[in-house]
């Protein structure tokens, strides 16, 4: 009897060990399956993209390796950098160059995260080291360009975590704004509801194991990475983009981010139909005029900017179809047509 609780015991362990090891080395898609994804998506021109005034980077982060990272220059003291999630690389970024470089004239910043792409690093962290190459990323900008630069970020997924963990940091420099779409408020809760999913259990103990696995093994628990801990002190202005169908990330872990965050402006905007990180994919238009219109009421736009008149017409008529859709719905308060945007 003994013997077999010895057995069930070792054989538990070293399945919740191999779980661990899948965690931070997960499949990843090769930078060609990537290519081929954004080509046939037609959110890539090569021939247009190498005409742009750009520069392939090298930047080394503290974490001891270099992001690979590529600097797409537009004659502005604007910068937006994009940090994408687990099983992408720096490409998820050129479907929002329409958005930061044509239309708001940002100059814009795409990289590798940790262990993707051309980056080194032999693990995902979920955030934890990540955020050092958000941090080095926003350095090098400063470095380069000069302290009166605007920088902004925009986080999908495991990217948009790891940026609220970087403004934990206490050396970091500053952020204007932060677009957050997707991320989780706490890997401990999001492991627990991807355990009670597949094994149709609460998985305290499995979570408890895994915990210490991962601080014997990486030197610190699931438990350290959570922005949620963080997010009460970020004065910095974010826009959280979740969507309503994101069945990796569960809708109420924006809503609780945004709640927490006691300081600073902050909007909330939920997309209809938006599944995990493909919110721009379910409402395009609805998707860019939020972000557009963010970014004028926190003054990053302002009547001063070139296409200023063109941005705000192209949002009061979206807004006003919204409102349309709205009206037709007297006594449904649930979300109508594409989106509602809340904001504080």
């Amino acid at each position: 009897m003994i013997q077999n609780i010895i057995l069930f015991s070792a054989i538990f362990i070293g399945l919740v060990a191999l779980a661990v090891t899948l965690i931070y080395n997960p499949p990843l898609a090769t930078d060609q399956e990537i290519f081929e994804k954004v080509v046939n998506a037609k959110e890539y021109d090569e021939e247009y993209y190498r005409s742009l005034d750009h520069e392939e980077l090298l930047i080394p982060s503290e974490n001891g390796y270099n992001v690979h990272a590529i600097l797409y220059k537009n004659n502005s003291n604007r910068f937006v950098v994009y940090t994408h999630g687990v099983r992408w690389n720096h490409m998820g970024g050129y479907k929002f160059m329409e958005l930061y470089y044509s239309l708001c004239g940002f100059n814009v910043l795409i990289y590798d995260c940790r262990r993707h792409g051309k980056t080194g690093g032999k693990d995902i962290t979920w955030g934890y080291y990540e955020k050092y190459d958000v941090k080095a990323c926003v350095n090098y900008l400063y470095d380069t360009y000069g302290d009166d630069i605007i920088i902004g970020v925009h986080g999908e997924s495991v990217g948009a975590s790891a940026t609220i963990e970087y403004l934990g940091i206490e050396d970091q420099k500053p952020i204007r704004f932060i677009i957050e779409e997707g991320g989780f408020s706490d890997i401990n809760k999001l492991f627990s509801k991807v355990i009670k999913q597949v094994l149709k259990t609460r998985g305290k103990i499995i979570l408890f194991i895994a915990n210490i696995l991962s601080k014997l093994k990486k030197g610190y628990y699931f438990s350290d990475i959570s922005p949620e801990k963080v997010i009460s002190k970020i004065e910095t202005p974010m826009l959280f983009i979740h969507g309503d169908a994101d069945d990796l990330v569960p809708l109420s872990m924006a809503v609780d981010l945004y709640n927490k965050k006691k300081e600073g402006y902050k909007e909330l905007y939920v997309v209809k139909g938006g599944k995990h990180s493909k919110s721009y994919y379910a409402d395009a238009k609805g998707f860019m005029c939020t972000i557009i219109k963010f970014l004028i009421n926190i003054k990053i736009l302002n009547q001063d900017f070139e296409h200023y008149d063109f941005l705000y017409n192209e949002i009061m008529a979206y807004n006003q179809i919204v409102e349309e859709e709205e009206k037709s719905k007297l006594n449904d308060r649930k979300i109508n047509g594409k989106s509602k945007t809340i904001k504080k």
